[in-house]
This record gives structure tokens, sequence and C-alpha cells, in this order.
């Protein structure tokens, strides 16, 4: 009698949503724990009302019938958005969890302002007060996370650096928040930094503003 009961259950159940098309909820509204509140973690730089406006598209789909594709679809515009999490909340709420790309600095290209991601990533620029201290980079050098990168290995501040000048002949100007200029070489520009790190501890090169690195094994002060 048991065994009958459970076919009957089973039958009834996929009677009723063998029809079901959670695709074609835009215009209907599920009977099967519909979504009816949006919820999203703060971001920096992707714009939220935006963000909430096109998620509202979710509303009365499915939360058990939710898809990975519908919030994509919905989120697609968003180039900041690095990967992106929705836990379920039943009877209907979604809690959604944006990660956005990491900007590491701020490239000029001919005028026009860019963010530089961690993944090297060039992506329109937008007034954030949580990014107001990037480093600026002038010149379109295309490998600016892997320079970015030799620097953190040897501990060189990288806050006290306010600008990138990279030069098409392949080689760097770093200038720092302290108005001192390092000229480094195309290579073995480690060194030369690391060579700046020490004189920066000594007192008697604070006058000199300018680090000439450039030509092998000579330092030019000014």
């Amino acid at each position: 009698m048991r065994r009958s009961k459970k076919f009957f259950f089973l039958t009834t159940f996929i009677l009723l949503f063998s029809s079901y098309n959670p695709i074609n909820l835009k215009k209907n509204k599920s009977i099967f724990f519909p979504i009816k509140n949006v919820v999203i973690e703060e971001t920096i730089l992707i714009d939220k009302n935006q963000l909430r406006l096109n998620l509202e598209l979710l509303k009365n789909k499915s939360l058990f019938f939710l898809k990975n594709k519908w919030i994509k679809d919905s989120t697609k515009e968003f180039n900041f958005i690095s990967n992106i999490s929705v836990k379920k909340i039943y009877p209907g709420t979604i809690k959604v969890k944006i990660v956005e790309k990491k900007p590491i600095a701020i490239q000029i290209v001919k005028k026009k302002k860019l963010y530089i991601t961690e993944n090297n990533e060039l992506l329109d620029y937008k007034d954030s007060n949580f990014y107001r201290n990037l480093p600026t980079v002038f010149g379109n050098q295309k490998n600016f996370p892997l320079f970015l990168n030799d620097i953190r290995k040897i501990n060189f501040r990288i806050e006290e650096i306010k600008e990138f000048y990279y030069f098409d002949i392949g080689r760097w100007d770093i200038k720092l928040l302290n108005n001192k200029t390092l000229k480094l070489p195309k290579k073995n520009y480690i060194k030369s930094l690391e060579n700046y790190m020490l004189l920066n501890k000594n007192k008697n090169f604070e006058k000199y503003n300018n680090f000439d690195y450039r030509i092998e094994n000579q330092l030019i002060l000014k």
C-alpha cells in the first residue's frame, strides 16, 4: 500500500511539473517557490542600482529551478564582475554576492583613463574613492602587472609610488610621492631598485630628487 501511495505522489508531481517551463517565467509567476526578494551585497565599481534593476527580472521565477544562466544573462553587461555566486534562501529570497575585478593602477593612453586589473585587463575608468590612491601609468605598456609583481617581490613600497612612465624603448621611470624620480635601465632594473632602497635609508641622499640608473653600473644623482 505504501508503495502505491509513493508511486501516486511521484506520478502526480511529474504531471504537475513535466510541462513546467522555467524559461517562460518572465511573463508568468511561478507557483513553485517564486522569488520575491533579491538581496545584493555591497559593490565598489559596479552600479548597484543598475545591477538590482537587472536582477529584478528574476522576480517571480522559481527559486527551486533557478539557473546560473539566468544570473549570467542578467549581469553580462557588467564587465567588472569577476565572479558571482547566489545563495537560495527559501521560500523566496536570493542573496547575490559579487567578486569584482581588482584594479591595480590607472593607465592613461591618448588622454583616456583606464583601469589595469590584476589579470592585465583594461577596463573603463570609474571614479571611486576606494581606488583614489592607485598609481598612474603613462604609456601603452601591456605587461605592467608583471613589472609591478617584480617590484613587489623585493618589498618595494608600492604605496609610495605616484606614477609610472613607460618608454617605447622598453624601460621605465618611477615617480614617487616625495617627488623623487627613478630612471630605470631596460635590463636589470630590480638591481637598480634595490640600490635605491638601500640609499633611501641614508640621510646623505635626501637632497637628491633624481636617481638615474640608465647607464649600466652607474648612478647619476641630481
